[in-house]
């Protein structure tokens, strides 16, 4: 233990462990793959158009999706590429997936490639890694499989994204990225059951669309004063094993009660101790202290931290140039971001990644003796994320306590060398950050949807799309 009560170990390697699936998938050749990705004639024929509920569907897409025109599900064994709103593209109200919580899906984005004002290109980041976990983590977790073979599910995914051409880039907020959401869930016709049957059907669906940013002020978190993060008494009580759909209900609401606290997101915390960067004692805060009346903040400053409903959190210690990752028994996911961060952007600013635990009380202490510490949101949708106040929070959500940070100089040359990589100004030296996104072959597939289902979509829309490929 060194005389600033961080552990002397050094975890250069990856925490998570995740298995080995070789994908074989192109950027090139999407116009020869189009037509196996279509409808045969006599669903065509079936769904002509849409109906009424279809372009009340339509409108709630374009209102929460934007960009979000078509759709790749699964269908009487094959993926096909439909209108988001199609007939096709629906769930059951009553649906394993929904009840019981027991889908998985993935979050990526395709990052747009600009030079001079002007979109030349995509890309989308970490789909190697975020495949191998949906294939090799979540899905097996949750014990049933798909048609696709991971390779094939990639390669439809990469065709979608690709398909929707320059417009899924553009919108009220510029040229920005887009989110990808692959989803598999047992399908419907598996009954209700806890369980899932053994060799169960599954559905799959992949939808991207259009979000500039996960946070509401995007300028002063990321170039200002930073995140403010709201800890609540919340807990990871169980390791997560995959990317999971039930791991989200719980903590969904957290995001939604720190934003009304007037925070950017939430904070969860291990159920154990944080003891000079050393797990502690067991804690579990409701039934230890909620239950028996006792006073949460008793603990709470000493509990290590997890992660956020959606994301991981690290800190940089400016001084001994440590970058601190979590271990994977705070149970928190595991991220791809941050193994990103870990092996190619921490080793660019000289910072030795240190496994450890940290709490709250750990980060004051550290503060005290005069180092600079900054925690740091890290994570596909919330990216590289300053925090630049943490609050701390009763079961009551009254305010205990806070936290500021100073953002130091290397968590913003971390975050413009993260923007650079990802938006392919410069080499990341990570042979898989980037996956392609052939443009001119998109823009062309796109015309061939849009003119297979142009009574799918209003004649001004379609000739505002040609418009936009144009430009």
């Amino acid at each position: 233990m060194s005389s600033a009560g961080v552990p002397e170990v050094q975890v250069p390697q990856s925490g998570e462990v995740t298995p080995i699936i070789e994908l074989s998938v192109t950027s090139e050749g999407l116009l020869d793959r189009l037509p196996s990705y279509l409808p045969s004639p006599e669903l065509l024929a079936e769904y002509d158009g849409p109906k009424s509920l279809d372009v009340k569907r339509r409108a709630a897409f374009r209102k929460k999706y934007p960009g979000c025109d078509y759709a790749a599900l699964h269908h009487e064994g094959k993926m096909l590429i439909v209108p988001a709103w199609h007939p096709l593209n629906t769930v059951p109200p009553i649906h394993h997936g929904a009840d019981y919580g027991s889908g998985v899906f993935e979050g990526g984005s395709a990052e747009p490639v600009v030079r001079n004002g002007k979109l030349v290109g995509a890309n989308i980041i970490l789909l190697k890694d975020k495949m191998r976990r949906m294939f090799g983590k979540s899905l097996p977790s949750r014990e049933f499989k798909l048609e696709e073979s991971p390779s094939d599910f990639t390669q439809v995914l990469i065709d979608l994204v690709a398909a929707h051409g320059s417009r899924l880039y553009m919108g009220p907020k510029g040229i920005k990225r887009a989110y990808i959401r692959p989803v598999a869930r047992p399908a419907h016709d598996n009954g209700l059951g806890v369980g899932v049957p053994e060799g169960a059907s599954a559905d799959a669906v992949i939808e991207p669309f259009y979000w500039p940013s996960y946070v509401d002020d995007p300028e002063t978190v990321y170039h200002g004063t930073g995140a403010i993060a709201e800890a609540l008494p919340a807990q990871r009580l169980q390791p997560i094993e995959g990317k999971d759909s039930s791991n989200y209900g719980p903590s969904g609401p957290l995001t939604k009660k720190a934003k009304k606290l007037g925070g950017t997101e939430a904070l969860l915390f291990a159920p154990f101790t944080s003891r000079n960067g050393e797990r502690g004692e067991t804690v579990l805060l409701d039934q230890d202290y909620k239950r028996k009346g006792r006073d949460v903040m008793e603990i709470m400053p000493d509990l290590s931290l997890a992660d956020g409903p959606g994301e991981e959190i690290a800190v940089v210690n400016e001084d001994l140039k440590q970058l601190w990752v979590l271990p994977m028994d705070v149970n928190r996911l595991g991220g791809t971001t941050l193994e990103h961060v870990r092996n190619y952007i921490a080793p660019q600013l000289d910072l030795t990644v240190v496994e450890r635990t940290f709490s709250l009380n750990e980060l004051r202490e550290a503060q005290n003796m005069g180092h600079k510490v900054a925690p740091i949101f890290v994570g596909n949708a919330i990216r590289i994320c300053p925090i630049g106040q943490i609050n701390m929070r009763d079961e009551k959500s009254n305010l205990k306590g806070s936290l500021e940070f100073e953002i130091p100089d290397t968590v913003r040359r971390m975050q413009e060398i993260y923007e650079a990589q990802v938006s392919g100004q410069v080499d990341s030296g990570n042979p898989e950050l980037l996956t392609p996104i052939n443009l001119a072959d998109g823009n062309a597939a796109r015309r061939q949807l849009d003119a297979l289902y142009a009574d799918w979509f209003e004649p001004e829309y379609l000739a505002e799309t040609q418009r936009l490929m144009a430009a």
